[in-house]
């Protein structure tokens, strides 16, 4: 079951469940409940995931910690890890993963800034504008 039956909240606490048990690491989470259109859930949902690839692939952590806080008039996600870090100001202009994270973001209206260096762990600090309506199931493109 994914985003469209579950939700966004119950859907990011499955991911982070199953990529913290994957990778025996502590997972910190908390989400508050957010009304965002079809496209804001799922690039909510992509940027947590491509975060946790990254760290499962990359960032040699124990310790991650996501939220998805309510901040009108935005959305406002924060994934930290206390892994080995990178210079962000050395990523190559090919690095698919963050540059997907940052035009889903941008596209609509958000931001996504990270905060790392090397030895000091990650932080994504992503935002998303909250929406004014409730979704339109008709035009759901989850």
């Amino acid at each position: 079951m994914g985003l469209a039956v579950l939700g966004l909240t119950q859907t990011l606490e499955n991911l982070a469940t199953d990529v913290g048990t994957r990778l025996n690491i502590a997972m910190q989470t908390e989400f508050d409940e957010v009304e965002l259109t079809d496209e804001g859930q799922l690039a909510i949902y992509r940027l947590v995931q491509e975060a946790l690839t990254n760290v499962s692939k990359y960032a040699n952590a124990t310790r991650v910690s996501i939220s998805v806080r309510r901040e009108p008039p935005v959305v406002r996600v924060r994934i930290d890890d206390n892994g080995i870090g990178f210079d962000p100001t050395a990523l190559k202009s090919s690095t698919h993963g963050i540059a997907g994270m940052r035009f889903r973001l941008e596209k609509l209206s958000g931001s996504l800034t990270i905060d790392s260096r090397p030895g000091a762990g990650t932080r994504l600090d992503a935002t998303v504008p909250m929406a004014l309506a409730a979704p339109d199931a008709s035009q759901s493109q989850i």
